[in-house]
């Protein structure tokens, strides 16, 4: 069979399982119940003007600007469903789905349809594409910025640079840890150029002149770009999550997901970590021995894999010296997802090389093994009702319509009615009480409740708290171990009467 038919097949492939991936997150985007930090961008900051928004005027991190905007203008087109505003992030899939398959449409075949399967079926990572949140905004203009990036320096065209300035930037705008990628993205473009110009084909490294035609983009880039960040930096903690070291808090997180949770030891998620770092840095090593041999067509062919691998190196140096240097935490649990299709991206590209030097025999089972595998984990894993690390939210929707239902059924003309609720709860359910339009039930709080409200949604741990006589449980929820309670011991106005 030729490799133009090999090549045809791989892409119907691709679309394939891209098809059935988007099918299915669509799905579970218009079922699951919204979650609090989707609540929160909602409530706090959609409604703010566009200015206000692009400014990061109302500076709380949870302000993912593009996310923002993107919710604000889908809700006045499509209305506050869920599928509504998680629309952008959705249609991010689309573009993360293109250009992963781009990144390998040139390589064998035999690679491109493994690798494919690795990058869109990571759960952890993919199911972040289905929630209102900038993360999958920030995934899809990252890929879309590499793949650009490669091009660029295969071939200097300014169509190429155009496309990777506006994907960095909106990456960036989606999430302001893909500055952190921007940044990588510029340093490694210098080195890969030093690496194959200067030191491989003996050229002239002029720092200026190879970096000139990044002034007009850096320039709009910073225009856009400073005052957000310069908020981000005077009233954000940085607070990622991690405390104790790049090794210790980042690559465990990021080993899990890549693990796909599997509940290892902790002894085998040490070795995890360092086959992670051993990859990376044995690849380095690698680039070095060819760059001291000269080898010219290593580096015209295999950009790629020294890309990635640069990327790799150069991000996780600048996440330890934020550390250092600004106090920033290491990113653990969603705050270092991005890192989950970098490996993999890096991966892809390591056995495409791996395969180019002859072998294919062994290299291609070990990698549909792989992706199948990944599949399977995916599948079985897949959650129709949960987000991720948004869990305890899964019934937060259910539990308000089942509410709505309940006080008209029971008590139709009783107005003025508290919820008393886990602060967890807060956001969505008061995203609910005002897209639902629930005039009668009060803006909920996080100051916990007591004995006045009619009304509670909390934990099975807290039912000693409400110390009530007589209550009736509406409904429970076995797989949060949560409930919703009827007070008995609040009189209804209307009987008071």
């Amino acid at each position: 069979m030729s490799e133009i038919k090999h090549t045809n097949i791989a892409k119907y492939i691709v679309i394939i399982l891209g098809a059935i991936l988007f099918i299915a997150m669509f799905i579970k985007a218009s079922m699951t119940s919204f979650t609090h930090d989707e609540s929160y961008t909602y409530l706090a900051f959609i409604h703010d003007s566009f200015m206000d928004i692009i400014s990061f005027k109302n500076w709380y991190t949870n302000n993912h600007i593009l996310n923002s905007l993107s919710m604000k203008y889908s809700e006045m087109i499509f209305g506050s469903s869920e599928i509504a505003l998680r629309l952008p992030n959705l249609l991010a899939l689309l573009i993360y789905m293109r250009y992963s398959y781009l990144l390998y449409r040139s390589e064998d075949p035999i690679i491109t349809i493994p690798v494919f399967a690795l990058l869109i079926s990571n759960l952890a990572m993919i199911d972040l594409f289905s929630v209102a949140r900038g993360y999958g905004l920030s995934f899809g203009f990252m890929i879309m910025g590499m793949y650009y990036l490669i091009e660029y320096l295969r071939e200097p065209n300014r169509k190429y640079l155009i496309w990777f300035h506006s994907a960095a930037i909106l990456a960036s705008l989606s999430s302001f840890t893909m500055l952190t990628i921007y940044v990588s993205f510029l340093a490694v473009y210098n080195v890969v150029i030093f690496m194959e110009q200067f030191y491989v084909k003996a050229g002239k490294f002029e720092l200026f002149q190879i970096n000139k035609v990044h002034i007009i983009p850096l320039l709009i880039a910073t225009a856009i770009l400073f005052e957000p960040v310069r908020r981000v930096l005077t009233f954000s903690k940085l607070d990622f999550g991690g405390k104790e070291g790049f090794f210790e808090n980042t690559l465990t997180h990021v080993s899990i997901n890549l693990t796909h949770g599997l509940g290892l030891s902790d002894t085998a998620f040490v070795v995890a970590k360092i086959v992670l770092v051993l990859i990376v840095l044995l690849t380095f090593v690698w680039i070095i021995f060819k760059l001291i041999q000269k080898e010219v067509q290593f580096f015209e062919s295999y950009k790629g894999l020294i890309v990635s691998n640069l990327l790799l190196i150069c991000i996780s140096s600048i996440i330890i010296l934020s550390h250092v240097i600004l106090g920033a935490d290491y990113p653990v649990a969603r705050f270092s997802s991005f890192l989950i299709p970098l490996y993999l991206v890096h991966f892809g590209f390591l056995a495409q090389y791996v395969s180019a030097l002859g072998n294919k025999k062994w290299m291609a089972p070990v990698m549909y093994g792989l992706a199948l595998a990944s599949i399977i984990s995916f599948v079985f894993k897949f959650d129709w009702h949960a987000s991720s690390e948004w869990g305890y939210d899964m019934y937060t929707k259910n539990m308000v319509e089942t509410l709505e239902k309940y006080h008209q059924d029971n008590f139709p003309n009783e107005t003025d009615v508290s919820l008393g609720i886990h602060w967890l709860f807060e956001p969505a359910t008061n995203f609910y009480r005002e897209t639902h339009q629930l005039n009668w039930l009060n803006r909920v709080d996080r100051d916990g409740f007591d004995a006045g409200d009619q009304y509670y949604y909390i934990f099975k741990d807290q039912l000693e708290e409400l110390r009530l006589n007589t209550f009736e449980i509406i409904q429970e929820y076995a797989e949060t171990e949560t409930y919703l309670i009827r007070n008995l011991e609040v009189v209804p106005a209307e009987e008071i009467e």
